[in-house]
């Protein structure tokens, strides 16, 4: 048997990303011309950096809004709240929501009846927040079965269903968060 030869590949034609001509591939992972490479780069580049901004823009925002948020920032929406409601239920007479063992010269917090991490939408809501001793809130993971009895007796069985109950998700804006903060640091004044 006589060979006749090889026979010459046939050349695939490609479209360039950038002009829309037709090339011949030369190089793995290539996109375009060589003459379009540097305009493919750049354009690859705006779009990556874009792209960064909006992530990073996006990560501000998270951050922010976490920051009025976090009752340990001074000046943020929970502080000036959590801070009201320790004065209202101190004026009240509330040593401790969940308790009785508490004294009056320990250290007191701000204790969610539904907690953030179930409720989110109720991290805002007075109606949800007592004062309550720190040994009850953190060590005993919010003393709930107490907690829920004296609530019941304190506002009402309506009241505490009303904050069982399902609610819609809250997302606020900052410029809901300022108003707020506003709102919460001129009740505390109020009662100071």
């Amino acid at each position: 048997m006589k060979r006749t030869g090889l026979s010459k590949p046939k050349i695939k034609l490609r479209k360039c990303e950038v002009c829309g001509e037709d090339y011949v591939k030369q190089r793995m992972g290539q996109r375009c011309h060589v003459q379009c490479a540097y305009k493919l780069v750049i354009q690859d580049r705006k779009k990556q950096q874009s792209k960064d901004a909006r992530k990073a823009k996006a990560e501000f925002n998270k951050r922010q809004r976490s920051w009025w948020l976090s009752a340990k920032n001074k000046g943020s929406t929970a502080y000036w709240l959590h801070k009201y409601v320790r004065e209202r239920d101190r004026l009240n007479r509330i040593i401790c929501i969940s308790c009785d063992g508490a004294k009056p010269d320990n250290q007191f917090h701000a204790g969610h009846y539904r907690s953030v991490g179930a409720a989110p939408e109720l991290r805002l809501e007075p109606s949800n927040i007592f004062r309550q001793c720190s040994q009850c809130n953190t060590k005993k993971s919010g003393n709930q079965a107490e907690f829920r009895i004296r609530l019941v007796k304190l506002i009402g069985l309506e009241a505490v269903e009303e904050i069982e109950g399902p609610h819609l998700p809250k997302k606020w804006t900052l410029e809901e968060l300022e108003e707020l903060r506003d709102h919460w640091k001129a009740e505390y004044q109020k009662l100071t």
